[in-house]
């Protein structure tokens, strides 16, 4: 079951990746559902850049976030945007 469990988890992480490198290479903007708990769950407009690994080994994105629901950039309690790092894992869903 446990081997199952990280099949899928690479299945999906894979097919992710598939469309976040596709995405880079035509320089699409994208929206992503993302499951930031520490910053908020939420849609999120992003342009995105380039995908490694942190330094905790988790494949990451880096973008340009034009809009929201990000909590941890804030002016007068709007999104404002930035550049961001997001957890392939954390994506629920990329449009």
């Amino acid at each position: 079951m446990k081997l199952l469990n990280n099949l899928s988890k690479l299945i999906l992480e894979a097919a992710n990746l598939d469309v976040v490198q596709d995405s880079i290479r035509k320089k699409n903007v994208i929206t992503i559902n993302y499951d930031g708990k520490e910053y908020g769950r939420g849609f999120r407009d992003i342009e995105p850049v380039c995908v490694g690994y942190s330094k905790k080994g988790e494949l990451v994105l880096r973008a340009w976030e034009r809009q929201g629901a990000s909590h941890s950039n804030r002016v007068e309690g709007n999104p404002i945007p930035g550049w961001r790092l997001f957890r392939l894992d954390k994506i629920l869903s990329i449009k």
